[in-house]
């Protein structure tokens, strides 16, 4: 896991210090939080098991910034429903003219699955191959992520 992100960092290719926006959500690995960023954070999801919760506690309660927790195992996709609550909190904030950092461990595979879908809802036509471009190549990990993303699409789009 830390092992594909040095990689991928060393070579260019990823950006997970939150300098990337799509549509509003800017992706960010564990280890980079933009903090540099926070006047223009409305909120967090962390999509991390609980260990990760009790670090962000330190950034929702002194700075009163609302984050959403979605524990989703290494490598797994979320439920539909746990989907819906990151979209509902995304679309809140993007809303109110702020931007939402998604993060997980590594920031590939859960995360990527996360913003794939975000810009799928955004009228992006092929959202994986969309946020590999501008994000990561490495995101959205696993067959699974990327059923997960045209499913619920599908599903979003016949209403």
């Amino acid at each position: 896991m830390y092992i594909a992100i040095l990689k991928c960092e060393s070579m260019g290719r990823c950006k997970h210090n939150g300098e990337v926006s799509i549509f509003g959500v800017r992706p960010a690995s564990f280890p980079n939080f933009p903090f540099h960023l926070m006047d223009k954070i409305g909120g967090f999801v962390i999509l991390d098991e609980l260990w990760l919760r009790r670090w962000c506690e330190i950034i929702e309660y002194p700075m009163r910034i609302p984050t959403l927790y979605v524990p989703i195992e290494d490598y797994g996709i979320p439920t539909v429903e746990d989907m819906d609550l990151i979209v509902d909190f995304i679309k809140y904030h993007v809303s109110k003219e702020k931007e939402v950092v998604v993060s997980c461990i590594g920031g590939h595979g859960r995360t990527g699955t996360v913003l794939a879908v975000w810009a799928g809802l955004n009228g992006i036509k092929n959202p994986i191959e969309y946020v590999r471009e501008r994000y990561c190549e490495c995101a959205v990990e696993t067959e699974e992520q990327e059923e997960f993303v045209i499913e619920y699409l599908k599903m979003k789009k016949r209403g």
